[in-house]
Formats: structure tokens, C-alpha cells, sequence
């Protein structure tokens, strides 16, 4: 023990864990992640929509198409 000190005086080391809070995103860092998340979702979007909407004109320019096996 330390001169002059009581035990419960003696600094002790903090040995616990980070709080989950502080692995989290806050800020800015957010509302840049939210942004990147739904212009991905807006692409993924239009992409399904330009296909649904261009398939049928592109099987009609391809013409019958036949499969062959290959065994």
C-alpha cells in the first residue's frame, strides 16, 4: 500500500471493456454510409427496371433462339 493512502484511494487500472456504443457509426460517418446505402439501392432499382422494360425488345431483335445440349 502507499503511504498516506487508503485502499480505496489507490487509482486502480480500468480493465473493462469499450461500451458496444462507441463501435457504432455516428455523425457524418453515418449519413455517409445511409447516402452510399440507398444510392446502391436506387441503382439496383433502375438496373431491374431497364431490363424488365428492354428484355422483351431484345428477345424479339434476337429472334427463336434454340438450345442444344451438349451431351
Amino acid at each position: 500500500m502507499v503511504a498516506g493512502m487508503a485502499a480505496s484511494q489507490i487509482p486502480q487500472k480500468d480493465t473493462r471493456a469499450p461500451a458496444a456504443s462507441s463501435a457504432l457509426i455516428s455523425g457524418a460517418g453515418a449519413n455517409a454510409a445511409l447516402l452510399v446505402v440507398l444510392f446502391g439501392s436506387f441503382m439496383d432499382l433502375l438496373d431491374a427496371t431497364i431490363v424488365t422494360v428492354a428484355a422483351p425488345a431484345m428477345a424479339q431483335d434476337l429472334g427463336p433462339v434454340t438450345l442444344r445440349s451438349s451431351g
